[in-house]
């Protein structure tokens, strides 16, 4: 057996590391997410796949990344449950750090991944962040009169960018996703420096929900970390819950 670097990929190798990413899943009981793609084969001059094969050439484990930028890089990876605990992820992982000088990984794991976050700790990787996925169901819900009014423009296909005014002063901004006619994405949302510490953000998001409710929209979705303990804490307030979170491990080569 032996570990394998690639720079460019097969596309037969992408149909192998979705089947080890599903077999990973029904066997930890968890959904983890894939998010390498061929054209993420060959990064700023380095290679994104690295694999352990067996004699056969039978792939065991894989590590890819994807760049963000040439500096920032997210990394995922893979053991088939059969061959953990032989220090294939750890050998890969040293495959990466051996290759890539001067930049910065980030590993998201999937809450109570214990076993992978030992892995990741002891290659030097540390806690970083939680990030939670939130959502709110509007059927049902009780929408206030909004002491906001609210501007909506038009930014691309499903795209929406949302200004929030208070007495006639810009207080605020949000960007929404439409996924499908009941369903979006609010990612960017914002109360404005000058206005922050006000509690004028329960009054943002009600706004918000209201202008969502009449569009008959039924689910929103939106991320935040758990760093962020205002927003966090707005967000359970008004009554999101987390659907599922994150843990990301950082690493600076």
């Amino acid at each position: 057996m032996g570990l394998t670097i690639e720079k460019t990929v097969r596309s037969d190798h992408m149909d192998v590391l979705k089947n080890i990413v599903s077999i990973c899943c029904q066997n930890d009981s968890k959904k983890y997410s894939f998010f390498y793609e061929e054209d993420d084969s060959y990064l700023f001059g380095h290679p994104g796949f690295f694999y352990f094969s067996d004699d056969s050439n039978n792939i065991l484990g894989f590590i890819c990344l994807s760049g963000i930028d040439r500096q920032n890089f997210d990394v995922c990876g893979f053991v088939l449950p059969a061959y953990r605990n032989n220090g294939i992820f750890s050998q890969l992982l040293t495959a990466v750090k051996e290759e890539y000088k001067n930049i910065n990984l980030s590993f998201p794991l999937p809450a109570h991944c214990k076993n992978a976050a030992e892995v990741l700790r002891k290659n030097n990787f540390r806690y970083s962040d939680t990030e939670c996925k939130m959502s709110l169901n509007l059927k049902n819900l009780i929408i206030y009169p909004s002491e906001f009014d609210i501007d909506i423009t038009e930014s691309g296909k499903g795209a929406q960018q949302c200004a929030f005014f208070k007495d006639d002063f810009f207080v605020g901004s949000c960007s929404i996703t439409l996924i499908n006619d009941s369903y979006c994405i609010l990612s960017e949302v914002e109360i404005i420096k000058k206005y922050r510490g006000l509690g004028l953000g329960a009054h943002l998001i009600n706004c918000l929900l209201g202008y969502l409710d009449e569009i008959n929209i039924d689910k929103i979705i939106l991320h935040v970390t758990k760093s962020n303990i205002p927003a966090f804490r707005l967000y359970q307030s008004m009554g999101f819950v987390v659907d599922s979170s994150l843990d990301y491990y950082c690493l600076n080569l």
